[in-house]
């Protein structure tokens, strides 16, 4: 199949029922499931309450899965595929050895097995080739690429007669298929070959639901529990990382997932969990609520970046009495009142995105002197913005707070804040001239936009941590934003 790479899609959150009943423990531990002990007397008694339920986790755009004890008993995969293909291999390579793709492959052996052992002939006959594939098919646990292309090809016979049908859990068909129609891409990630996953979902015992997944990962993109595979699979969907939840009864795969940046979350069919276990765990697909965050249209307000400067919107973003005006005396005097510094400091120069930064910064010397003097900062930058840049603007526009106050000069161009203040949202567009300062631990977040086109003087505490994000777990950035 086609790997449909994500271009845009909608952000969902993410909650996790995760009262599993049988997790097993011998010790405490400070892990986010719930742990229990085994008594004398045989009974499973809860001994702490610190559970993954209910808690939101990052928010996402995708979700990956491993397959064998995730969305597949892990019995067939052992007791039907392997066997199948280790009868049937070489009858197969007899039929076919004269094909481009099967040629390809044998070579492909040759070479991997001249990787393992030196000596072995690189102009082996095919009886030499079928008595290493049989002694590699012994061992379930290797990972070899042309091998696992080769076992591909062989089911995919099976298949087609009939011979067995792919195995979903039924908690997997049915919560795959729902996030599927809510719009979630569903992606699979296994060392089985991309053709043998994808005959698996197409040829299964509900059906062909090969339909409702995006694309495929094989160990042509790196070994299960190398970080680096992880990151490359995130780059080819087109997603960051962080934005990805990944599936796995692996402990050591979800490991190298949350290295590269994913979210981790170990599926336990049978329920138990080692002692040390640092992921959230479930037992079914059932325990995981995947929502889409619904946008609100802000075209009910306008539109904040051409005709007005300021709104004012409640809790369930209606607008506030006087919430929307252009009236730079207005703006300042009502975002005093909830302790945002908003005011007007004359333009010196024109500023164009073909200006080197130092020529900013000689030009804006008196600005940053008497910032840096009056709050005592130790570093500054120029953000000179004007090329778009996706993934730094997703970075901005996640709700997030600071340690220290946030402090913007715009030089030129112009680019909302966007300001969570009680139960009131306040969206302020910068323009050249605008200084605003952001009290320290205020939720906010700002757009850069998909064409950005400013330049601003920003100040820092602390040059080492420079910009430093502490993002909430609220959803509200995700609901409005301006487009």
């Amino acid at each position: 199949m086609v790997l449909r790479k994500i271009e845009s899609n909608p952000t969902y959150t993410v909650q996790i029922d995760n009262q599993v009943q049988d997790i097993v423990s011998t010790t405490n531990t400070s892990t986010d499931v719930q742990v229990f002990n085994q008594t004398q007397n045989d009974k499973f008694v809860p001994e702490k309450t610190n559970i993954f339920s209910n808690k939101k986790v990052e928010k996402l755009k995708a979700a990956l899965f491993d397959i064998e004890g995730t969305t597949t008993p892990t019995s067939f995969v052992f007791d039907t595929l392997f066997p199948y293909a280790q009868a049937n291999m070489g009858a197969f390579l007899k039929n076919h050895q004269n094909e481009d793709v099967v040629s390809k492959l044998i070579q492909d052996v040759k070479s991997e097995a001249k990787k393992r052992d030196t000596n072995f002939d690189l102009d082996a006959n095919l009886d030499q080739v079928i008595d290493i594939l049989n002694t590699w098919m012994k061992d379930p646990k290797l990972k070899i690429t042309p091998l696992k292309e080769l076992q591909g090809l062989v089911w995919e016979e099976g298949y087609k007669e009939g011979l067995y049908q792919g195995e979903l859990y039924k908690d997997a068909y049915l919560q795959m298929t729902e996030w599927n129609k809510e719009g979630l891409p569903l992606y699979i990630y296994s060392s089985g070959s991309e053709r043998g996953q994808e005959l698996l979902f197409e040829n299964s015992n509900y059906g062909n639901v090969e339909k409702i997944i995006s694309g495929h990962f094989d160990t042509k993109v790196g070994g299960k529990m190398d970080a680096k595979s992880y990151k490359t699979i995130a780059e080819k969907i087109g997603v960051t990382a962080n934005k990805i939840l990944f599936f796995s009864d692996t402990p050591a795969e979800l490991k190298a997932a949350k290295e590269a940046g994913m979210q981790p979350l170990l599926v336990s069919r049978d329920g138990k969990v080692a002692s040390d276990n640092p992921y959230p765990v479930v037992s079914s697909f059932d325990k995981v609520q995947i929502n889409k965050i619904q946008k609100i249209d802000l075209a009910a307000y306008g539109d904040p970046a051409a005709k007005f400067r300021l709104y004012t919107l409640d809790a369930s973003f209606k607008p506030v009495s006087g919430y929307e005006t252009s009236d730079n005396k207005a703006i300042s005097e009502k975002l005093k009142k909830v302790g945002i510094r908003f005011e007007q400091w004359p333009i010196k120069l024109p500023i164009t995105a073909l200006t080197p930064i130092e020529d900013i910064k000689v030009i804006y010397k008196e600005y940053i002197d008497k910032l840096v003097e009056e709050y005592k900062f130790t570093y500054y930058d120029v953000a000179h913005v004007y090329s778009p840049n996706e993934e730094k603007r997703q970075m901005f526009l996640e709700e997030h707070k600071h340690g220290e106050d946030e402090v913007r000069y715009f030089a030129n161009g112009s680019g909302p804040f966007y300001l969570h203040i009680g139960n009131e949202l306040y969206i302020v567009r910068c323009e050249a001239g605008d200084l605003i300062s952001v009290p320290a631990n205020t939720t906010h977040w700002f757009d850069i936009g998909k064409k950005p086109n400013f330049t601003a003087l920003r100040f820092f505490l602390n040059k080492d941590e420079g910009w430093k994000p502490e993002y909430t777990s609220s959803t509200i950035s995700e609901t409005l934003t301006s487009n």
